[in-house]
């Protein structure tokens, strides 16, 4: 079924070029036909605006003949290219990922080899050059982003970052660019979009439109969040607010200070030992030897936070800052899927 969609899809875009093709032919030929053939005109008094444009003069005819030509041209280009945008800001989810989304604007012709790159940009004061480090992404190249006749979820593409994030204040900019290609014709696009720390707000994406925390847990009497669903959420920010900050000086190799991994091990223990906290999220019971884990990891970083690092050591530190990440993002996913279903539970009641 799916694929007799898809061939009557490219058969109606393949229509739809063609006589977008005839329109432009039948333009041009109208033009040159009143810029050569038009009866002239000999009393010029008598003569209106429009009737002394199409007059076939020389001149006019050369002038027509170059004007109907790039509007051909420009037209046509236009009709074939890729039509997509990139969400106007970045949300960052409960998992301390950074979120994005890739929209296809086509009705009948889907977005491939769709290739996406992020970076931290800064310029420097005294020679203006750019400086910039790359975002990791889970997903770098998408095979396919289907077009609007698929529906609002299959037209948008939602990306996020391998792992938690936090904004890395040596940078003025988060730069967004996305390659993509038309289907049916072949034409590749390129498309940019900055982003200021401003532009990202906590919150996913759904159908197609940015949700802000505040807004995703509505209730039959408020159409945001009360405090049981704001608290849980907020001790979720306060995870990845303690913990990401060593992984994060630990990937651009500044000292990391005491006091940051005394931050992160209290956050951890709390979720270990705080009563509050258990009830607020089940998951952690379950979960008791992921904390353990991390806080195992934490302090093999911290004997690893030393100014030279030797070859070795700096891959021992690249293996437990990877895994501290993934341990993060898994155990954040578990408290958010906790808070999901605190919030249908509550609902219900």
């Amino acid at each position: 079924m799916k694929i007799k969609l898809n061939k009557c899809k490219f058969a109606l875009g393949m229509l739809l070029w063609f006589m977008i093709a005839i329109i432009v032919c039948v333009l041009i030929g109208a033009i040159c036909y009143f810029c050569y053939y038009k009866p002239s005109f000999t009393d010029a008094e008598q003569m209106s605006f429009w009737q002394f444009i199409i007059q076939p003069r020389e001149h006019q005819a050369f002038f027509w003949g170059i004007f109907s030509s790039v509007l051909g041209v420009v037209f046509t280009f236009y009709s074939i290219r890729p039509i997509f945008s990139m969400s106007e800001v970045l949300a960052r989810d409960n998992n301390g990922r950074l979120r994005f989304q890739i929209t296809n604007k086509l009705w009948f012709a889907d977005l491939s080899n769709v290739s996406i790159e992020m970076y931290y940009v800064r310029h420097e004061d005294k020679n203006n050059d750019e400086r910039y480090i790359p975002i990791v992404l889970r997903e770098d190249n998408v095979s396919i982003i289907r077009s609007r006749l698929d529906g609002q979820q299959a037209c948008n593409y939602i990306g996020f970052t391998e792992a938690g994030f936090l904004w890395d204040s040596r940078y003025d900019v988060i730069r967004f660019r996305v390659i993509a290609t038309h289907s049916i014709t072949g034409v590749v696009r390129v498309i940019e979009k900055e982003y200021t720390q401003k532009n990202i707000g906590r919150g996913v994406f759904r159908d197609g439109k940015f949700v802000a925390y505040e807004s995703l847990y509505p209730t039959t009497s408020c159409k945001t969040w009360h405090d049981d669903i704001k608290k849980r959420c907020h001790a979720i920010w306060e995870v990845n607010e303690n913990v990401l900050p060593i992984l994060q000086s630990s990937k651009t190799l500044f000292p990391i200070s005491p006091e940051a991994y005394n931050a992160a091990k209290q956050e951890l223990e709390k979720l270990q030992n705080d009563p509050i906290k258990k009830a607020y999220f089940p998951c952690l019971v379950q979960n008791a030897d992921t904390l353990a884990s991390m806080l195992e990891k934490i302090n093999e970083l911290k004997a690893l936070n030393i100014t030279n690092l030797n070859p070795d050591n700096k891959k021992k530190r690249d293996d437990i800052v990877n895994k501290l990440n993934g341990y993060l993002v898994f155990l954040t996913q578990e408290m958010d899927e906790d808070v999901w279903n605190f919030y249908k539970n509550d609902n219900r009641g």
